[in-house]
């Protein structure tokens, strides 16, 4: 019988004459494969957080326009309201010095002389008693006013004074009183009001339906800045 010739069972060495065993060269490889997941990973995890960045930086630049915009139309309506009080304003202050002007008018003298010689005018009887109350103011011109009387009218003329501002006249059963202030509150109502009826109320109309449209504008947006914003 042949004789066994005893064969050699140690693996065969690899080029460069390193011996490599088969669980470290396994280990080493599953090792990388692990670090480049990882890395792929790590790759994966900064792109989505750049996106989420980029969507983050759109998103607070879309909502601080609106909020700035919702600022500027709540500016617009905060200045339509003031505009509807400084016109307000504006009228008090003109009517104000209407009233003033026409105040100092009617209160002169010469313009109460005129008053005066209307009606002693338009008097039935030129030879009947005469009762004047005047304001005290004119008492320096006491002596025109009794010369002034005394022309249009041939009877008794009686002269007194008060401290208030109207003008009263009396002769037989004809009563007559002239009222500065009255005079210059209705003055100063058709010079502001009558003579321009549409101009106030067109510019208090314009500034309110302004306001008004404006207001729900900045509604509308709010509800619509609301619902785009998502929850947190």
């Amino acid at each position: 019988m042949p004789r066994d010739i005893p064969i050699n069972t140690f693996p065969r060495p690899p080029l460069g004459g390193v011996l490599i065993e088969r669980n470290a060269l396994q280990k080493t490889l599953s090792f990388r494969r692990l670090e480049q997941q990882a890395r792929q990973r790590a790759k994966q995890l900064v792109k989505d957080a750049q996106k989420e960045a980029q969507v983050l930086q759109e998103q607070a630049c879309r909502e601080g326009f609106q909020q700035g915009m919702l600022y500027a139309l709540q500016q617009v309506a905060t200045y339509l309201s003031d505009s509807n009080l400084a016109l307000s304003c504006w009228q008090k202050q003109l009517e104000q010095q209407a009233r003033e002007m026409l105040g100092a008018s009617v209160s002169h003298p010469e313009t109460l002389f005129l008053v005066l010689d209307e009606w002693l005018s338009g008097l039935s009887a030129a030879d009947m008693s005469v009762n004047i109350v005047l304001p005290e103011a004119m008492k320096g011109r006491h002596a025109d006013v009794v010369s002034r009387v005394a022309g249009e009218n041939g009877g008794m003329v009686h002269i007194g004074y008060h401290p208030g501002t109207n003008v009263i006249f009396r002769c037989g059963e004809e009563i007559a009183e002239f009222s500065p202030a009255e005079f210059t509150d209705v003055g100063s109502h058709r010079l502001l009001v009558k003579n321009h009826p549409a101009l106030n109320g067109d510019c208090c109309r314009l500034s309110r339906d302004a306001l008004a449209r404006f207001t729900e504008y900045c509604r509308t947006l709010d509800r619509e800045t609301g619902e785009q914003t998502p929850d947190k």
